[in-house]
């Protein structure tokens, strides 16, 4: 059987495997009902933050000074390749941009850092999703995103 000129059959064997290395999320609601709230965040924020604890144990990272800086590059890095994090997939949350494109690593770490910011002002960037109309984190704001849950049978690993 022949391929169809765009198939990643007849691709070059490199331009084939990166376009069955790089799975598409499927689309997910942005309507509100969909949006995360308060409790189930902070849950999946808990899980990835007991996650990253015991990694840094293991690898000897020195935790009093660091652990919030290597949270934060964890975060980035999972929300860039699998939209989601460790905590994020057992509570079946993903991240989404506002806009609808795929999170870049221009949206991963501008909300990495941003996070520093709700963090620091006695957390009230994090209990903002609390008041906010939109269920919106201040980091959420400023990096155009919003954690929704993720629809039915999506496979988040």
């Amino acid at each position: 059987a022949a391929s169809a000129p765009g198939d990643a059959a007849s691709a070059p064997p490199a331009e084939a495997a990166a376009t069955q290395a790089a799975p598409v999320a499927p689309p997910v609601s942005l309507d509100l009902e969909n949006r995360a709230g308060f409790w189930i965040r902070m849950m999946a924020l808990l899980l990835d933050l007991i996650l990253v604890g015991i990694v840094c144990s293991i690898l000897r990272i020195p935790t009093h000074d660091g652990l919030l800086l290597v949270l934060a590059a964890y975060g980035a890095v999972m929300w860039k390749i699998r939209g989601t994090t460790v905590g994020g997939i057992v509570c079946g949350l993903r991240l989404a941009r506002l806009d609808g494109r795929a999170i870049d690593w221009a949206t991963a770490v501008t909300r990495a850092l941003a996070s520093f910011l709700s963090f620091f002002v006695v957390g009230l960037g994090f209990i903002w999703v609390v008041f906010d109309p939109e269920r919106q984190s201040w980091h959420d704001k400023i990096a155009g995103t919003v954690i929704v849950h993720a629809p039915r049978g999506t496979p988040l690993v």
